[in-house]
């Protein structure tokens, strides 16, 4: 009922994290691919198959491109109040460039940041000259006062951090409180051999997040065990499509080496019947009958 549309802004980014996967270059998606974006939405929206849209706006470094993430969130915001269905606007961000401007600007209904660890620990795995573990705080207090969204916390667990992750979630929820903090612990994975980090087992990594679903079901007061999935994320079915700085339909917003990505030419078929791209996937019939397990919220 809903169109999920995930888009890379840019795959460059100003951070040097040391788990990165991203090839990032300078490439900024332009006004132009953004106006085919747009059209193309208007077009689908306009034939009253979907109830609304979640954009989710991703990189790279998304806010390198705030300009045409300006351009996208106003021209979406009037043709679904047009057309009466709702529009909710995600971020992914390191939150270096997220201002108190741009948070009133634009009406965010999640903002996830990540957190690696407390201070010391957090400051060397997300490498960054200028901004660290107390800017990230305060980016935190400035989300909670100057707009309405949800601060999902990333968490990229490792060996380094492992023991400190229950103390980071403490002292997140003794700040902020519960009511606008949502958590996404995920077991960080070695994409270069060089990366300077180590990772932890499965085994190990179920662990820790056990210990951080007790402490979440002590502040949300429930628990929930983890269930099997037929995918591992909404990519391989439904309405879900990620859109690159270039324009193309992707498979999946990961590298493609990793998500198995199919890219499609914009300029003739760029999204073309967005009901129709998914039979392109030559593999999608049989991802549906695939078992994935997401094993204790391994995130995407």
């Amino acid at each position: 009922k809903e169109l999920e549309l995930t888009i890379a802004l840019t795959n460059y980014c100003n951070f040097s994290c040391v788990y990165c996967y991203q090839n990032k270059n300078e490439k900024l998606m332009t006004t132009e691919v953004a106006n085919m974006i747009i059209e193309k939405i208007d077009r689908i929206l306009n034939d009253n198959i979907f109830e609304g849209i979640n954009i989710h706006y991703f990189g790279g470094e998304p806010l390198l491109n705030i300009p045409v993430l300006i351009y996208l969130d106003e021209n979406i915001k009037k043709i679904t109040d047009k057309i009466g269905i709702v529009y909710k606007a995600f971020l992914t961000t390191n939150g270096s460039m997220l201002s108190k401007e741009l948070l009133q600007k634009v009406k965010f209904s999640s903002i996830q940041l990540t957190f690696d660890g407390l201070e010391k620990t957090h400051d060397r795995l997300r490498v960054s000259d200028h901004f660290h573990f107390k800017e990230e705080i305060e980016l935190i207090e400035n989300i909670m006062n100057f707009s309405q969204a949800k601060v999902l916390l990333r968490t990229n667990i490792c060996k380094e951090n492992k023991d400190e992750i229950i103390a980071l979630h403490k002292y997140i929820f003794e700040k902020f409180g519960n009511e606008r903090i949502e958590i996404n612990p995920n077991r960080t994975i070695k994409y270069h051999q060089d990366d300077s980090f180590e990772m932890l087992s499965v085994q190990e990594y179920a662990e820790v997040a056990y210990q951080i679903k007790l402490l979440w079901s002590e502040q949300k007061g429930k628990f929930e065990l983890p269930v099997p999935r037929s995918t591992p994320c909404k990519f391989p079915y439904g309405n879900a499509y990620a859109i690159s700085p270039e324009g193309y339909c992707t498979f999946c917003s990961l590298p493609i080496f990793f998500a198995v990505a199919l890219w499609i030419k914009r300029k003739n078929i760029f999204l073309m019947s967005i009901l129709k791209i998914k039979k392109c996937f030559l593999f999608a019939k049989n991802a549906k009958n695939a078992i994935y397990y997401h094993y204790v919220w391994v995130g995407a």
